[in-house]
């Protein structure tokens, strides 16, 4: 992925059978996320590929192969790009011989554009549940009629300025697990700079954990001439295994878990779970619809703003128009 620091432009993400290049969000350029397309292709465990990838102004080229390519075109790619970067959901990846190189557009770019994108146009993607389809489709659709249609734009910024409104109005009933957890992060640093025991509790913690690898590296003294990018990889491994039959390691486990109790006890505000936070935020609303008729009336705007969005995007796209109309049609089904 490459991008500006906290936001990325674009990003070629690599699948066992596929790989893609999708576009982000970017709330300061008022940008959503794409797709710019799929390619099918099997990558094989142990083998090594080749991947170029090319940006020119808006446009990004990713190929394995003439046959094996993702061409797109996306207001977001023509921004400063300060930082490339590798993210891998494992413990571990290999990359080699990475390369970053200047260039200029080559000649005839226009016509061999159009052939890729007649060719991509014309490749299949793989195979996925109506769900998957219907997610992805609808992504693409927002997309095109953020940037194409003036009229999606004001029922879009209609329905936020509704929602933000709503959320200054009423925030217990409309904060979002993510802020709550914002909030959290926030009290939980302020904790560390003001709390002498919250200091020394964390302090023990993390020196609890560290003993646990110490113990580990000692008795797997080839764990420290592992490369950075399979250290990770075998000490999770090498933890999993002692769990269950290394009686100094389980006692280290015992340590650590008795300290964290006692931060947890002593600090429960830090301890929300993501279903706690949901279900006090629930609560909250619960509580406001029945007693607020301003809380209520707020609903029934935000509401109405979100299907008029909603209604005009169904609009605009037959294709995730038919979509909609298939998973509606299996949801009565499942009843």
């Amino acid at each position: 992925m490459s991008g500006t620091p906290g936001k990325y432009n674009f990003v070629v993400r690599i699948r066992r059978d596929h790989f893609r290049v999708n576009t982000a969000s970017d709330s300061t350029a008022g940008h959503l996320p794409s797709i710019q397309g799929e390619c099918p292709f099997r990558f094989e465990a142990g083998t090594w590929y080749r991947l170029r990838v090319e940006v020119l102004a808006d446009e990004v080229l990713a190929r394995i192969d003439d046959e094996h390519f993702v061409v797109g075109r996306h207001p977001i790619i023509d921004r400063r790009r300060s930082y490339f970067a590798f993210q891998v959901d494992g413990p571990s990846a290999a990359f080699d011989n990475v390369r970053l190189l200047s260039a200029t557009g080559a000649g005839g770019w226009e016509g061999r554009r159009a052939k890729l994108l007649q060719a991509q146009a014309k490749r299949p993607w793989l195979p996925r549940n109506l769900d998957e389809r219907h997610k992805d489709r609808k992504i693409i659709a927002r997309d095109q009629a953020w940037r194409t249609d003036a009229r999606y734009r004001e029922l879009v910024e209609r329905h936020e300025s509704l929602r933000e409104l709503a959320r200054e109005q009423f925030p217990a009933a409309h904060i979002s697990t993510k802020e709550a957890r914002k909030k959290i992060a926030v009290l939980r640093k302020k904790l560390l700079q003001n709390d002498a025991e919250y200091k020394t509790l964390t302090r023990a913690i993390n020196k609890a954990q560290r003993n646990e690898d110490l113990h580990l590296q000692k008795k797997n003294p080839h764990l420290e001439t592992l490369p950075s990018s399979g250290y990770k990889a075998a000490l999770k491994k090498l933890r999993l295994q002692a769990r269950d039959n290394d009686p100094g390691f389980i006692a280290l486990l015992e340590i650590t878990a008795a300290l964290e109790n006692k931060r947890k006890n002593a600090y429960p505000q830090l301890e929300r779970t993501n279903d706690e936070i949901v279900a006090e935020r629930k609560a909250a609303w619960k509580k406001l619809h029945e007693a607020s008729p301003d809380f209520r009336n707020s609903n029934e705007k935000v509401t109405k703003a979100w299907r008029e969005v909603q209604a005009h995007l169904l609009k605009s796209d037959p294709e995730l128009a038919r979509l909609e109309k298939e998973r509606q049609a299996a949801k009565k089904r499942e009843k």
